[in-house]
């Protein structure tokens, strides 16, 4: 298969490693187990306890639905970066997905979009405003 994609980040009060990985162009309405292995400098060799997973059904992930649609749309409009909401709504990323996102990798699926800056701390504050609260 295809590698996965790594991704490290460093907690620099308690230097704590944190690794994420991504694995992709796997089967449709599959399970899967992964588990890390780590590897010491002196060749001791351990691994984590299994993460299991299941694949979805391609058809759920085509397009947005018409109601996560009109929200994203919504709440681009309403902070003004109309213009982000293509590329949100292309890449499959609904309100409530956004919202749930650690602010790294907010950050992280913001850039990849090309969302500007300015533009980002927009969403950024519309997306962590209690609902019914203006952005």
């Amino acid at each position: 298969g295809s590698p996965g994609k790594r991704r490290r980040s460093t907690d620099n009060e308690e230097d704590n490693v944190m690794l994420s990985y991504t694995r992709e162009h796997l089967t449709e309405n599959t399970a899967y187990i992964f588990r890390v292995m780590s590897k010491q400098p002196g060749g001791q060799v351990s691994f984590s306890e299994p993460i299991h997973a299941h694949t979805l059904h391609q058809a759920w992930a085509q397009q947005l639905t018409v109601a996560e649609s009109a929200a994203l749309e919504e709440l681009c409009r309403g902070c003004g970066v109309s213009e982000a909401f293509n590329a949100l709504s292309k890449a499959l990323y609904d309100c409530d997905t956004l919202s749930q996102l650690e602010a790294s990798d907010l950050d992280d699926v913001l850039e990849a979009l090309h969302v500007l800056p300015k533009h980002r701390e927009r969403l950024k504050r519309a997306l962590s405003a209690p609902p019914g609260v203006p952005p």
